[in-house]
């Protein structure tokens, strides 16, 4: 056993555990929005009521009123905000924004009609 350890010294041996070893478990990894943290917001197209037939984009001036140079803005997306474009249709609202010069599209996520409307909405670029 010695004239190993003395010719693994010598020869700068690596010396491995023979079969499966335990891992320490993955670490969770922080989950960040691609470009400039803060960046301002520029919406690209806002939509109230697009399941409804309503075309596309339809209120994306007043989403950038309510959001564009801000790193984060909060609204509700109801007929009070953006009046009521389909009658008696529940509507979605679908947003798409930028974060100052990042060119990543980001979008609200994906939610059912609702009766009522009255989404809380928010658009970041944290």
């Amino acid at each position: 056993m010695k004239s190993l350890l003395l010719a693994c010294l010598v020869a700068a041996c690596v010396v491995e555990p023979v079969g499966p070893q335990p891992q320490p478990p993955p670490q969770p990894q922080p989950v960040m929005a691609p470009g400039p943290v803060g960046g301002p917001i520029v919406v690209r197209s806002a939509s109230y009521g697009p399941n409804c037939g309503v075309p596309r984009g339809n209120v994306t001036d007043r989403v950038a009123q309510l959001c564009n140079g801000k790193p984060r803005c909060a609204f509700h997306a109801d007929n009070s905000v953006f009046a009521d474009p389909a009658f008696g249709c529940p509507k979605q609202f679908v947003a798409e924004w930028t974060c100052g010069e990042d060119r990543v599209l980001r979008r609200t996520p994906a939610q059912p009609p609702r009766g009522g409307e009255g989404y809380a909405i928010e658009l970041s670029c944290y």
